[in-house]
Order: structure tokens, then C-alpha cells, then sequence
């Protein structure tokens, strides 16, 4: 190949060198980026799954009281029945004695 086709820094090479330094330079900037993009993503996704965690045991423990609240309404339901029951037996009792 011809002196003339080929770039300047293969005819001096400290010009060589001092590109390829800049190059792997730069080259370890760009992997460090990389590595830092990928942390904050990971990051990221850590405080989705806590967010989604934490969302998930408010939605359990709020299930879980209206639970409570619907056995406490279905024994009230009950009691009022079993009150009507009484007190239909007391009537009906009353309307035979009268």
C-alpha cells in the first residue's frame, strides 16, 4: 500500500498512540455509562416491585377489613333475624292467649 493512501497517524506513532489512548478512553466512558444506565434501571425496577409490594399489603389489609366489617354485618343480620323469630313467637303467643 501506498505511503500516500494511508492515514497520517500510521505514519507517526505517537499520534497512533495518543489516538488509541483517547480511543480506549473513551471506549471506558461509554462502559461506565452503560454500567450506570443499567443500574438506575435496575434501581428502578426495585422501587416498582417495593411500590407494588407495598400496594399489594394496603389492598390485603384492607380486604381482610372488609371481611371483618361483612361477618359483623352477617351476625347483626342474623341477631335481627333471630329477634324477628322472637318476637313473631311472642306475637303469635300473645294472639292465642287473646
Amino acid at each position: 500500500m501506498d505511503s500516500d493512501l494511508k492515514p497520517h497517524y500510521w505514519l507517526h506513532p505517537k499520534l497512533s498512540m495518543e489516538r488509541l489512548k483517547r480511543q480506549e478512553r473513551l471506549n471506558h466512558e461509554m462502559v461506565e455509562q452503560l454500567k450506570a444506565k443499567k443500574r438506575l434501571e435496575q434501581q428502578e425496577q426495585q422501587e416498582q416491585l417495593v411500590g407494588q409490594e407495598h400496594k399489594k399489603k394496603q389492598l390485603k389489609i384492607e380486604l381482610e377489613s372488609l371481611e371483618m366489617v361483612q361477618l359483623e354485618l352477617g351476625q347483626e343480620q342474623c341477631n335481627a333475624k333471630g329477634y324477628a323469630a322472637r318476637l313473631s313467637c311472642c306475637i303469635t303467643l300473645y294472639e292465642l292467649y287473646v
